[in-house]
């Protein structure tokens, strides 16, 4: 099963490409991941807080100004697995499509369904929001 949302920012790609991979600044603009610590680089695990989940997946894939995506499991790979991405789309110098996706495997996908087409996707449309008022109004 798979959520996706998307929003197009008026900022281009670096500077949203910064944005989401200052971690630390996280708390100051992102209503729905609360904080990430840890290293952006391929096979590195990070320790994110949504909130009412904490969770430590590992870093997939990093392309620079383009996309980042991260595995996490709920405690063994086959229970409950998210392959979450970020995609930037630059449409011009100024203008980018945002594309927040997460891709879910596992036993309990089926019980948590509902959920997730519901509040983890409205969670992602906060974020976008958020995102593209800080990109939209910073200068980098």
């Amino acid at each position: 099963m798979k959520i996706t949302s998307s929003i197009l920012i008026q900022a281009n790609a670096s500077t949203v490409w910064q944005i989401l991979m200052d971690f630390k600044a996280y708390a100051e603009w992102n209503p729905f991941i609360r904080s990430i610590k840890g290293v952006p680089h391929i096979g590195q695990q990070l320790q994110v807080d949504i909130g009412t989940m904490k969770f430590k997946p590992i870093v997939q894939t990093k392309q620079y100004n383009k996309h980042f995506a991260w595995l996490g499991t709920l405690w063994f790979k086959g229970v409950f697995d998210g392959l979450h991405r970020y995609e930037i789309n630059e449409i011009d110098e100024q203008t980018c499509e945002f594309v927040h996706s997460e891709e879910f495997s596992g036993l309990l996908v089926p019980l948590l369904k509902q959920k997730l087409k519901t509040e983890t996707y409205q969670g992602f449309v906060a974020m976008n929001e958020a995102l593209k008022q800080r990109a939209e109004h910073t200068s980098l």
